[in-house]
């Protein structure tokens, strides 16, 4: 299974629930364009930005966006930070031993696996792996 997909499935879709990854979904089926790569949210939510309406976000921003209707890019990049938290706890339910011996942690890579795939995958590619990933979560996921 490629990273970016055990990083979806194992820690980000529980995170976000179904209404979050319903959300994603029908954003990334109509191509939302307010679906965007290479930031959190836009505007960029720092201190000078954060109460600004969002009017883009990355695919996790944009599924809690969305869900939770958010207005402001702050609103987004702190739910989305709750998103990554959440799936860390997931991720690292199973330590294991890396290739010196060392206690590895799941989190320190698979979040940013999962981001750095959306961010560098073309959406004519990535949009339809993940639609299929989201499915996938959705039915695994208690009714």
């Amino acid at each position: 299974m490629e990273l970016w997909r055990k990083a979806f499935l194992r820690g980000i879709a529980p995170a976000l629930g179904r209404d979050a990854l319903a959300a994603l979904r029908g954003g990334l089926a109509a191509n939302d364009p307010r679906i965007i790569r290479g930031a959190t949210t836009d505007p960029f939510a720092d201190r000078d930005w954060s109460r600004l309406p969002c009017n883009g976000a990355c695919a996790v921003g944009f599924a809690v966006w969305q869900a939770d209707n958010l207005t402001t890019a702050g609103e987004v990049e702190d739910h989305f930070l709750m998103v990554a938290e959440h799936a860390a706890t997931l991720y690292d339910s199973e330590p294991r031993r890396g290739r010196k011996g060392g206690l590895v942690r799941d989190s320190d890579t698979l979040f940013a696996e999962f981001i750095n795939w959306f961010d560098e995958t073309p959406p004519h590619e990535s949009y339809p792996q993940l639609i299929e990933a989201i499915d996938e979560a959705l039915a695994a996921m208690p009714k």
